[in-house]
């Protein structure tokens, strides 16, 4: 999720980068974070969203018929091409959707941020993963059967539920020193591939009392130089879940 700060800082970055781009007013710029959908406001985070405004800089037919702040979500969530008649004639549009999330390749798109990725319309989902091929005869299954872009989409989803446990901020709970410990390892277990991150479990907890420590954990996650996960410590798929959950 990212905070009006974020969203400021970064309108007028652009406002005065762009060419023949007039400054932004305060009463435009607290107008334009109003107007940001709420969806977006919590589908986006301080680094998807610099992401955004590089790939704005970047784009050699940036949208023309959308305000400044509506255009950029193009560049993060996923974009559906629709055409309605105007004088009898068919007009294309590309439509933002948002009720989905963010787009599931871009952790790849991130990690290559210094060209510039077509906006265009995509696929809103990934495909469906074949389950069945990536469990052993056993029945278990291990994270090291995910491939490298398969890792990234799971640490930003695990990302994004971070950001909604701190939305929904700290219960108070006390936390034992051995109850810190386990947190971060299973925290870390979720990040390589193990399993989402849920709200009411102590790896939760943990992210709450540790911001930077966990922020420092999901970059490395989503530059995918996350540390390996132990070769013995396979899960059975059906506890889990396993790749049929992502």
């Amino acid at each position: 999720m990212i905070s009006d700060l974020d969203f400021t800082a970064s309108m007028g970055f652009l406002a005065e980068m762009l060419p023949m781009q007039r400054a932004l007013t305060p009463e435009a710029l607290a107008m334009a974070w109003e107007t940001l959908p709420p969806a977006a406001k919590s589908g986006l985070t301080p680094a998807s969203l610099a992401f955004a405004v590089k790939q704005r800089l970047l784009d050699p037919q940036p949208p023309s018929d959308v305000a400044l702040h509506i255009g950029l979500l193009r560049y993060v969530f996923p974009v559906e091409r629709t055409t309605r008649r105007e004088r009898g004639e068919e007009v294309s549009a590309d439509l933002v959707i948002l009720e989905h999330g963010p787009r599931y390749d871009l952790p790849q798109r991130m990690s290559q941020s210094d060209r510039f990725h077509d906006s265009g319309p995509a696929r809103q989902t990934p495909p469906a993963p074949a389950t069945a091929k990536r469990l052993t005869a056993s029945g278990f299954w291990h994270p090291s059967m995910l491939n490298p872009q398969d890792l990234r989409a799971h640490a930003q989803k695990v990302a994004q539920q971070v950001e909604r446990v701190r939305a929904k901020g700290d219960p108070g709970t006390t936390m034992t020193a051995a109850q810190a410990a386990s947190g971060r390892v299973l925290f870390e277990r979720a990040l390589q591939g193990f399993w989402l991150l849920h709200h009411d479990n102590i790896a939760a907890l943990w992210v709450l009392r540790n911001r930077k420590c966990a922020d420092e954990l999901i970059q490395l996650a989503l530059a995918g130089n996350t540390p390996a996960p132990p070769p013995g410590e396979a899960v059975v798929a059906q506890l889990v879940g396993g790749p049929s959950q992502w």
